[in-house]
């Protein structure tokens, strides 16, 4: 029992990437467009494929999100940023890597993203054996 319990464990021993840094800097303090950068470890033993961010201020962002990292080795680190911009619908444009919350998301004021309001954010992360790990955190607008 104790040999077999001990290799269920090592075998199920799940990846966890922590964030090593987030920002939402608001130019001016209130404005439709901040830009969120976030930097992550994985200090796991298996290397990352992508990071997604899926939600931000509790608008999902359409399509499954965003791959905003592509890779982060073992042992490595890796950021990724997008602008942010406030208009009528939620949606994501490639071409100029702008996320663009619908106005009536929960933590936007007259349509502006406003430097001290805490806005949350959910990541997926998905590694090379096939896991997932879900991180939902909250990143405070500063003024730049």
């Amino acid at each position: 029992f104790t040999y077999v319990t001990g290799m269920m464990k090592s075998g199920a021993t799940a990846q966890q990437v922590n964030i090593q840094s987030s920002s939402l800097v608001v130019p001016g303090g209130a404005a439709s467009t901040g830009y969120l950068t976030m930097t992550l470890q994985n200090p796991g033993t298996v290397a990352v494929t992508s990071v997604k961010l899926v939600m931000f201020d509790g608008e999902a962002i359409p399509n499954g999100g965003v791959t905003w990292i592509s890779t982060i080795p073992t042992g490595g680190t890796a950021s990724g940023n997008v602008t942010v911009e406030v208009g009528s619908t939620t949606s994501y444009n490639a071409s100029t890597n702008t996320l663009t919350i619908i106005s009536s998301a929960l933590g936007i004021t007259n349509g502006q993203l406003v430097a001290g309001q805490s806005y949350p954010v959910q990541l997926v992360v998905n590694y090379a054996n096939g896991q997932t790990q879900t991180i939902t955190t909250t990143v405070t607008a500063s003024s730049s």
